[in-house]
């Protein structure tokens, strides 16, 4: 399944209904593109749709932030930007989330572990930026 969508920023809301469909049937989303692509953006609008409250943050910097949502499902949010291996992903014990089958990961910059992800069941967005109100995404 490859399917290409491109939307403006005021259609993201159809965007979220439709991944939020796909979260019955993954519960691992990597979520590919540039800076600036809309990567954080679509994270916390799904997030929110999914019933977290509160603020939800970038986890650039704490490489993960842990979410419940009112109906008790957690969520895990990685952004890997500043992570340079999978070794290093394995020794900070990060991959122990991956096998929890009761939480949704997202994971931002995903590439340095796609062996790790080769090994689970996972839906790959790809986020491209293509003018200031537009972006495409594509599912695989």
């Amino acid at each position: 399944m490859t399917k290409t969508v491109i939307y403006a920023l005021e259609e993201l809301p159809t965007i979220i209904t439709q991944l939020q469909k796909l979260m019955q049937q993954y519960r691992i989303f990597a979520i590919k593109g540039s800076l600036g692509a809309g990567k954080t953006t679509l994270v916390r609008s799904l997030f929110q749709a999914c019933g977290i409250q509160g603020v939800l943050s970038s986890p650039t910097f704490t490489y993960v932030n842990i979410y419940t949502n009112q109906q008790g499902h957690k969520f895990y949010h990685f952004d890997l930007y500043r992570i340079q291996s999978a070794q290093e992903f394995i020794d900070a014990g990060f991959d122990e989330y991956l096998n929890d089958p009761e939480a949704y990961i997202f994971i931002e910059w995903p590439e340095v572990i796609e062996k790790l992800l080769s090994q689970q069941k996972v839906c790959i967005l790809d986020l491209e930026y293509i003018s200031e109100n537009q972006r495409s995404i594509t599912l695989s």
